[in-house]
């Protein structure tokens, strides 16, 4: 299985010490030359947290860039017309709409176009709650993961509330 992540994504799950868990949940993890150009050029450019983890996993080719098509970057530019996102939610959700792969989108203008063309996609901390619930971190892990995540994010405290709940339901 195979995700498309965005910028924040891959930013957050990094700066916690989350980043490998994008690989144990879906083996690949695809973004676009933009999400590449934000995350890894700008990041090693700005001396940015984790940007070393993120060289090592497009090395091994767990994170693979994807070139966008004409078509797609004609979408994503509409998209970005529409106003309220970056280039990188942009091209990712039109990369995700023509591979009909999920995505991984924090953004919520990227949440709201990514419901109306009808893409599957979860936030990053659901990341961490499908770790859990996959056996990959303890339930401690989650919690620690899960307050690491609320200082580098935005995270509603409803929000929270429920993947904790969540998280209580899984048996050790």
């Amino acid at each position: 299985m195979s995700i498309i992540a965005d910028s924040s994504a891959l930013i957050c799950m990094a700066k916690i010490g989350r980043l490998e868990l994008l690989r144990k949940l879906y083996r690949r993890v695809v973004i676009t030359q933009s999400v590449h150009n934000e995350v890894l050029t700008e990041g090693k450019r700005l001396h940015k947290p984790g940007v070393e983890e993120m060289e090592k996993a497009v090395e091994a080719g767990w994170i693979k860039i994807s070139s966008l098509a004409t078509r797609q970057l004609h979408d994503a530019e509409m998209y970005r017309a529409s106003g309220g996102m970056g280039k990188g939610e942009a091209e990712s959700i039109a990369l995700a709409r023509s591979k009909r792969i999920p995505l991984i989108l924090d953004d919520k203008y990227a949440r709201e176009l990514a419901v109306t063309l009808g893409l599957n996609f979860l936030g990053t901390a659901a990341v961490l709650l499908e770790a859990r619930l996959a056996g990959l971190i303890s339930k401690k892990e989650f919690l620690e993961s899960l307050r690491e995540l609320a200082k580098v994010m935005w995270l509603s405290p409803e929000v929270a509330a429920e993947l904790m709940r969540l998280a209580e339901e899984v048996k050790e």
